[in-house]
């Protein structure tokens, strides 16, 4: 008798294994689709924006990165100047 239940519990093994890796590949497929998905979309993104860029958008984007580029190191370099100016003098500032 006892055979006959330990064979019963590899069967019953089996099939929880058999459910298992069944789960994991209906899983993996829904993650596939996913990233098509995803893919298609980027996809249809580039070609919207390639399809609506004009030259003076592209010249609008290149004046707003040279304004970015000027900015941020004025920023900074005021930033550094007003955190200087408020530090006591006899202590050396961190850089």
């Amino acid at each position: 008798m006892e055979g006959k239940a330990e064979f019963a519990k590899a069967e019953q093994n089996r099939k929880i294994k058999i459910e298992e890796a069944r789960a994991n590949l209906e899983a993996e497929k829904l993650n596939a689709q996913a990233e098509i998905e995803r893919a298609k979309g980027a996809a249809e993104a580039i070609r919207i924006e390639n399809e609506s860029i004009t030259p003076t958008y592209i010249q609008y984007l290149w004046v707003r990165q040279q304004s970015d580029l000027v900015i941020r190191p004025l920023y900074m370099s005021r930033l550094k100047q007003t955190y200087q100016s408020l530090s006591p003098k006899d202590e050396p500032i961190e850089k």
